[in-house]
């Protein structure tokens, strides 16, 4: 099945790759969490092995992250690989402990960025946050790979669906509260209001009787 065959694509580095064999990637790691996270089996793959490659995936220095291991930062996977601390900590309860006020509040005297980093997610949100709307983001509109590519439509949507799972429902936001946007579903990439809105309108139809079971 689907939970099978992912869990043969999980590599010895703890990503997952396309099919069995394949070198892990950002863009098929997020596919095959959220397939599993929709099938709820969350035991068909090492869960660690898999934290310990997406944590090492966010670059120090840039704080955006890269697709695959010695590759550059890219900005479109601030979603494909930026989603999936989100659904660890959302489906599988692997996140981080919730810092209490006064150590969010004594970072922020100190100015101490990477503490300010008051998230749940095995991430450094803000850092993430910073790359697309300091590096990514084009002057005349559209965000981009990275500061010398030029703007387009791919980089715009991952960039954005990125900058949103970061922000954590607008838990964590940085710089102006203007920077804040819309809540995005990390498995499914669609506007939460409107994902409820779908899944309620499809929950509602009369189920559909299969012909296996006809037969």
């Amino acid at each position: 099945g689907c939970a099978e065959f992912v869990q043969r694509s999980q590599t010895f580095e703890g990503g997952i790759g396309g099919e069995p064999g394949n070198e892990a990637h950002g863009g098929y790691a997020f596919c095959a969490l959220a397939s599993l996270c929709i099938l709820e089996r969350h035991d068909a793959i090492d869960v660690n092995a898999l934290v310990d490659w997406i944590a090492h995936r966010q670059m120090r220095l840039e704080g955006g992250y890269q697709g695959r291991t010695n590759k550059l930062v890219d900005a479109c996977y601030a979603f494909w690989q930026g989603a999936i601390p989100a659904m660890l900590a959302k489906h599988f309860g692997i996140s981080v402990p919730e810092l209490p006020a006064e150590a969010v509040e004594a970072a922020a005297m100190s100015g101490s960025e990477d503490a300010l980093d008051s998230g749940s997610f095995l991430q450094a949100q803000t850092r993430l946050q910073q790359y697309l709307l300091l590096c990514s983001q084009f002057r005349e509109g559209g965000l981009r790979d990275k500061p010398e590519k030029s703007r387009d439509q791919y980089h715009t949507c991952y960039a954005l669906s990125g900058l949103s799972v970061a922000q954590e429902g607008g838990k964590v936001v940085w710089g102006a509260a203007s920077n804040k946007i819309k809540e995005t579903d990390p498995v499914y990439n669609l506007e939460v209001s409107k994902l409820r809105a779908a899944m309620a309108y499809f929950r509602a139809q009369p189920a559909i009787a299969s012909s296996v079971a006809q037969e």
